[in-house]
């Protein structure tokens, strides 16, 4: 009886593995990587027809670029479109022997130079095509206002943070979390709460494609987490930061 639960076992978890990356349409699947000597981003999402579209973005410039393509069992061939041209092809394969991945190639168009691409799965998200996040604003909306709140914390603009936080919000204070209740008591401690180790993770995350999901958008690995708030009272602070994990 033991054999039989053990092979029983390593079957269900052998099929768990080999489905591990099933790229399902009406999803955003999101890798994040390099390209080359460059760290990239690259999200795409599946329609039924298994047709591709998405977008990849260089995590230093943090600026989408737009992607078509489609998928045939594990391949996968991405055409990158720049001032309505084509200015590159992806070729890879989906890989999930080990980490969930995506590999291949970049080519330019003229196929004069052509870079090595390799990417891990980072998450996947549901919603459609044309409004990636479960918000009342828009993709768009959503995505500068995190790059704004990125932006503000590294020039420690103190007045833009402290009037884009929804009250009260918990906080790490001498490895204790408290509760800030006022825009005040976030002013005294905001260098505490901001502080430089903080500042280099939300330096290093890309504002492109972030993670969401019923809770709200995150930034990084969930450093700073925003929601809609006070829409019909307040339509110019329509997003607000909901979470500091700091």
């Amino acid at each position: 009886m033991k054999k039989i639960s053990f092979l029983f076992i390593l079957v269900i978890l052998s099929i768990s593995f080999a489905q591990a990356l099933d790229i399902e349409p009406n999803r955003w699947v999101d890798f994040t990587g390099k390209l080359g000597n460059s760290d990239v981003q690259l999200s795409i999402y599946r329609f039924s027809n298994g047709t591709l579209k998405g977008n990849y973005c260089y995590k230093k410039f943090e600026k989408r670029i737009p992607l078509t393509g489609k998928i045939s069992g594990d391949l996968i061939e991405l055409t990158e479109i720049v001032n309505g041209r084509v200015s590159g092809i992806f070729t890879g394969k989906v890989f999930t022997d080990d980490k969930d991945r995506f590999e291949g190639r970049w080519t330019n168009s003229d196929k004069t130079k052509s870079y090595n691409l390799k990417l891990t799965l980072s998450s996947i998200v549901a919603g459609s095509e044309s409004h990636r996040y479960g918000s009342l604003a828009t993709d768009s909306e959503v995505e500068n206002f995190m790059k704004k709140t990125k932006d503000a914390i590294l020039k420690n603009d103190h007045q833009w943070i402290i009037s884009h936080i929804k009250y009260p919000i918990n906080v790490t204070l001498n490895h204790k979390r408290i509760a800030i209740k006022s825009q005040k008591q976030m002013s005294v401690n905001f260098n505490q709460i901001f502080h430089a180790e903080f500042k280099r993770k939300i330096k290093d995350a890309c504002t492109c494609n972030m993670f969401t999901n019923y809770r709200g958008t995150m930034l990084g690995a969930g450093e700073i987490w925003i929601d809609d708030y006070d829409f019909k009272l307040k339509p110019k602070n329509l997003l607000l930061i909901k979470a500091i994990i700091n």
